[in-house]
């Protein structure tokens, strides 16, 4: 009779099809109930078929793949090194104390870099790095990226400033003295001395940001106004003023051209810091033979 007539061989062959293409589409999920069919019906696990079957396996676990990859690239919270970048200045900024650094060097112990070079010593870090910041954490609010170019346009900034004061008269090299609030750099301590460490290093002069930091704390507590107004530099007459606690004879003999207000903060890390290059070999001299700052004396 006609409604219990057996199915044409074409319509079985468009169902056949019809299960192929949903396996290619759906990956793994679609795969079951394949292979199902298959072990119901052996005439319907041809060649073709199975060829599709591996084939929609074959996406699926490329895809998995692919979402793992994408996920791991995303979650990483990183930074990338620029020029006087030290752990200590890396873990300040974005743990809020340096001393914290022990925690990002464990992060990135012995981690490839691009380069080819891993982080083995905590001292020890290269420009353009990778370094992973612990989860929730970040330096300034922004990307590496942003961190990496923004470092990049500043640094070329005060090249060209430099430059630009070295061949002004003294009256305009003191008006164009460093601003912190125009140049890019935040208007804090973590600003100035990258802002200074950015002057010094378009100038020949290397710098840790850990020496920067651990003098003014110890100097002046990172006050930019400070002035000893009670030891002998103050009973001759000449206080030791501003951030790194310099005398102005001192000041004035190493201050770079372009950068002579000495109650400018960045002004007065740049002449600090030639002047213990100078007399000390680099002011990291000096932090290491005060216990890094432990045991801190007058310099």
């Amino acid at each position: 009779m006609s409604s219990h007539r057996k199915p044409k061989l074409s319509l079985v062959r468009n169902r056949a099809r019809a299960l192929t293409l949903c396996a290619a589409t759906f990956g793994t999920a679609a795969l079951p109930g394949i292979a199902s069919a298959a072990a119901g019906s052996p005439a319907a696990a041809t060649a073709p078929q199975a060829a599709a079957v591996k084939a929609a396996a074959a996406v699926a676990t490329r895809q998995a793949a692919h979402a793992i990859a994408v996920s791991d690239s995303t979650s990483d919270n990183t930074y990338t090194v620029v020029a006087g970048d030290t752990l200590f200045g890396i873990a300040q900024r974005a743990l809020g104390n340096g001393d914290d650094y022990p925690t990002i060097y464990k992060l990135n112990k012995d981690k490839a870099q691009s380069d080819g070079g891993s982080l083995t010593d905590p001292n020890l870090i290269e420009i353009g790095w990778q370094i992973a910041l612990p989860s929730g954490t970040s330096i300034s609010g922004s990307s590496s990226s942003d961190s990496s170019s923004s470092s990049a346009s500043s640094t070329s900034s005060s090249s060209s400033s430099s430059s630009s004061s070295s061949s002004s008269d003294s009256s305009s090299s003191s008006s164009s003295s460093s601003d912190s609030s125009s140049s890019g750099y935040a208007d804090d301590l973590d600003g100035w001395i990258n802002q200074a460490i950015s002057i010094l290093s378009a100038n020949g002069y290397s710098v840790s940001y850990n020496a920067i930091y651990e003098t003014a704390m110890n100097e002046s507590s990172g006050d930019p106004n400070a002035e000893n107004g009670w030891d002998s530099n103050a009973a001759a007459g000449t206080p030791s003023i501003g951030l790194m606690q310099v005398i102005q004879p001192t000041f004035d003999a190493y201050a770079l051209s372009g950068y002579n207000d000495i109650w400018n903060p960045v002004d007065n890390i740049i002449a600090a810091v030639i002047y213990a290059q100078a007399t000390y070999g680099g002011l990291d001299n000096v932090v290491a033979a005060r216990c890094g700052g432990s045991c801190w004396y007058g310099y």
